[in-house]
């Protein structure tokens, strides 16, 4: 608090590693009514298991860490927690490690630095038990695996949402928990930007659109480039339009005063409504092709298209990227769409973006040797669904006639 006091400029502040024993009611009311106090800790607790914490002379509980941590989320609901647990300390039975395992959840730990325990000469540790150095292995791959999974469960509730990401480098920058974020286009180093998860890659964060310039900024933007597409898009649409979707995304369904503005969120709001052809009835693996499709390819597609407008641009390396994720489509399509006969939800949120990348070069696309992704796409190309929905419309402005889409 005395450094946010003393320092009323500065933008954000994170703390690096606590003992949640030493946490003091400043540091809660921070938490609580800080918000330029990030909500991230990385919390040093080394073990969940009582006995073990003893024998490493930690000050700290099991209970104590789980009731801070509780408290914590309580307080700021965004909060993201990382911990160093050591796997396999001397004395470490079965059960000892269970309870470190179960305190990943129990204190809803994202990010782990998980550290197989090794022989310090002259410590006390040294002289006690040692556990096996198979099983120190099979506890810490336990440990990693975990914690895996619930970075996962981070990533996959962060797509869609919007963070401000602070840029360390042109490309890369971290959301206010901490999470590592990749653009498709360069920022300014040390800028805070606002922008809207687009996929995820790995244990990244990705957007693959360009962020919302930061009125504050806009000169900067424009000199950057960025300015042309704020101009070639915001500024075309209404005001009624923008008051709904202040990023001004398309497309925006404003449902009981529920606004969705991801294609996808629009797409299976639609169908749960109605799925006269079952798209909805689709393999797991379907969703996961989506979220490829959103994430490296989408990037890839947008620097081949706008590569006049990136000072690094590599189209021959950003086709290349791209063809990764055409090459799956083309060995996926056995059938005339992804899971069989009849097209899902994966075929059609994935189409668009193929028919974009393939008229950047339709002479190149067409010589690929892609028959049946190209077979694909051209049947996409002439359906009756596509051309019905590729009409242009007048813009629409509060109290004109409601214009009926097409069924």
């Amino acid at each position: 608090m005395r450094i946010l006091k003393l320092v009323p400029d500065l933008p954000r502040l994170r703390i690096s590693s606590i003992d949640s024993i030493e946490v003091d009611d400043n540091l809660m009311q921070a938490i609580a009514n800080e918000s330029r106090l990030m909500p991230h800790l990385h919390l040093s607790l080394q073990a969940g298991d009582n006995m073990v914490l003893k024998r490493m002379k930690r000050r700290h509980l099991r209970e104590d860490a789980i009731a801070f941590c509780q408290q914590a989320k309580r307080l700021r609901p965004d909060m993201t927690f990382g911990a160093d647990i050591i796997a396999g300390f001397p004395t470490e039975t079965e059960e000892m490690f269970d309870n470190s395992l179960r305190l990943i959840e129990d204190c809803a730990l994202t990010w782990l630095h998980v550290f197989p325990y090794s022989v310090r000469n002259g410590t006390p540790a040294a002289r006690m038990p040692q556990v096996a150095g198979q099983d120190i292995k099979r506890r810490a791959a336990a440990l990693r695996a975990a914690g895996a999974h619930q970075v996962r469960q981070h990533l996959t509730a962060q797509r869609g949402t919007t963070h401000r990401i602070l840029m360390e480098s042109p490309r890369m920058g971290r959301t206010e928990q901490f999470t590592e974020v990749t653009l498709s286009a360069d920022q300014p180093e040390g800028e805070i930007i606002t922008a809207k998860i687009t996929g995820m890659l790995g244990e990244t964060l990705l957007i693959s659109a360009l962020p919302l310039c930061n009125p504050r900024a806009f000169g900067d933007c424009q000199r950057r480039g960025a300015g042309g597409v704020a101009r070639n898009t915001i500024a075309r649409k209404t005001a009624a339009f923008l008051a709904l979707s202040p990023s001004g995304t398309v497309p925006c369904l404003c449902v009981e005063g529920t606004v969705l503005d991801e294609s996808l969120d629009i797409m299976i709001w639609a169908l749960e409504q109605n799925d006269p052809a079952g798209w909805l009835q689709m393999p797991k693996a379907g969703h996961t092709l989506i979220d490829e499709c959103d994430g490296p390819f989408k990037i890839a597609l947008d620097r081949v298209k706008y590569a006049s407008r990136l000072s690094d641009a590599n189209p021959a390396q950003d086709r290349e990227n791209a063809s990764v994720f055409l090459l799956r489509l083309e060995a996926l399509l056995i059938a005339p769409y992804l899971f069989g006969e009849q097209p899902k939800v994966a075929d059609m949120a994935i189409l668009p973006f193929v028919r974009q990348f393939a008229f950047v070069d339709k002479i190149w696309f067409d010589a690929q040797p892609w028959p049946r992704l190209q077979r694909w796409l051209e049947a996409f190309l002439i359906s009756p669904a596509f051309l019905g929905v590729m009409d242009k419309y007048p813009q629409w402005r509060r109290g004109d006639p409601v214009t009926a889409f097409p069924e």
